[in-house]
């Protein structure tokens, strides 16, 4: 029986588009695999592979932890195989792959820590990046940028870091940030998942940031991208590592016990994100460590998952305080 349908919507595009695709990268590796075939016809496949995936296609950017880059389709066993390894030990990210990345700046203008964007008017970074935080004018926000200093500037007009943050050792370490004005989400900006769960062990995930490139070095000149996994706490109160600095409630540990992959100074406040039933969740904030990318020193995360009610209760407090101050 053939259906005719008047109107297609935005996920009914997204499937068939993953489905084109995904037939034409099987056709490809087939291809591949017969080395009876013309060189010249998997160079056409591969053309029409990238026609698909630049397309046009209508996506629904209200949805969170989406990105039109189709990295997302693959799961944790080959997740390092797309990334790379080699902020500390990283690749390049693409370009506005990870459109919940945001930068916050000092306002003459140097680079201060990352951020995530989850809400049209709000982020989420490390407490510690406001050492002057009653003295917001001088940060601002950029969002959807990919080169250093270089994304859209929004004024800071709210900043609450949790109340039980404590300097050492860095517990609770999270803030949330109100700027105007408000964006609408588009293929640059887009905001990410909350978590519901907390992450499992092992699972690998990805952080972005534009910090320094090695220990005591300067800082990306584009954003990068790195893939850890997440340790347990058992290895990571070790003696070895960190001899019970660690806090279950507020802090995740995340990163290789050689060393070589990590995240470093100037990458403070960016998100650690994992990927979980077709979208990714926000599960870490860059809070510290001991150097960057040492052996049994991996990197240690505000760990998002405790914090997701006062995360949203801030917002929605922030909110109504400066909406309440512009009514004076």
């Amino acid at each position: 029986m053939l259906i005719k349908r008047k109107h297609w919507s935005a996920s009914d595009q997204q499937y068939l588009l993953l489905v084109l695709t995904l037939t034409l990268l099987y056709a490809y590796l087939m291809l591949r695999l017969e080395s009876s075939v013309p060189a010249i016809c998997t160079v056409y496949i591969v053309c029409i592979i990238e026609v698909i995936i630049s397309s046009n296609v209508q996506y629904n950017y209200d949805v969170c932890g989406r990105t039109e880059y189709l990295r997302w389709l693959t799961d944790n066993k080959t997740l390092t195989n797309w990334i790379g390894f080699r902020l500390v030990g990283g690749t390049y990210a693409q370009p506005h792959a990870w459109p919940w990345t945001a930068e916050l700046l000092w306002s003459f203008g140097k680079h201060c820590c990352g951020a995530a964007i989850v809400d049209i008017d709000a982020v989420v970074t490390a407490a510690h990046c406001f050492r002057y935080r009653f003295l917001q004018k001088s940060y601002k926000v950029l969002l959807g940028g990919y080169q250093l200093k270089k994304g859209e500037e929004h004024e800071i007009i709210g900043i609450s870091t949790h109340p039980k943050f404590d300097v050492t050792p860095s517990a609770n370490d999270i803030a949330v940030v109100r700027f105007k004005p408000s964006i609408k989400y588009d293929s640059r900006k887009r905001r990410i998942c909350l978590p519901k769960k907390h992450v499992p062990i092992n699972k690998k995930c990805i952080v972005t940031g534009w910090g320094h490139e090695k220990e005591g070095g300067k800082c990306s000149a584009v954003l990068k991208e790195i893939v850890v996994p997440v340790v347990s706490y058992r290895i990571c109160n070790d003696p070895m590592h960190y001899d019970d600095l660690i806090k279950e409630d507020s802090m995740l540990c995340a990163g290789y016990d050689k060393g070589c992959v990590d995240s470093c100074q100037g990458d403070s406040g960016g998100p650690l994100f994992c990927f979980h039933n077709g979208s990714w969740e926000l599960h870490g904030l860059v809070s510290w460590g001991h150097g960057c990318a040492r052996p049994k020193k991996v990197g240690i995360y505000s760990k998002v998952a405790g914090f997701v009610p006062w995360i949203l209760k801030e917002t929605k407090r922030l909110r109504l305080l400066n909406d309440s101050y512009s009514n004076d």
